[in-house]
């Protein structure tokens, strides 16, 4: 019987995961009935407390379309790994 350590001197193991966001506040949709008021003001808010606690922080506002809206992820995807924290809001 042995008992191992939970944590190892690797640093393979000890690399500590990167922490990635991406935000999107979308206020205006083009139409009036549709626009809404807080949506950018919340992603800057979250964006803050995201920052402080060692977040990289990706921020985008009134994203017009799809295909802009798919662009925007997929960019952000590409940067992250596998055993990567990645927030998308």
């Amino acid at each position: 019987f042995r008992v191992m350590p939970i944590m190892s001197n690797r640093s393979d193991i000890m690399r500590e995961r990167r922490k990635w966001a991406l935000l999107i506040g979308n206020d205006d949709y083009g139409r009036l009935e549709n626009k809404l008021e807080v949506c950018q003001h919340n992603a800057e808010e979250l964006a803050t407390i995201l920052e402080s606690i060692a977040f990289q922080v990706t921020k985008e506002a009134n994203v017009r379309n799809r295909e802009a809206m798919l662009k925007i992820l997929q960019d952000s995807l590409d940067v992250i790994h596998e055993d990567d924290l990645f927030l998308f809001y």
